[in-house]
């Protein structure tokens, strides 16, 4: 669970938001 959260800060919400919204779209 840390080793996730250490990427989503190092991504970032942007691409991970789009991804979400990318699957609702379609």
């Amino acid at each position: 669970m840390d080793l996730l959260c250490e990427r989503q800060n190092k991504w970032g919400e942007i691409p991970y938001v789009q991804f979400f919204m990318a699957l609702h779209q379609n």
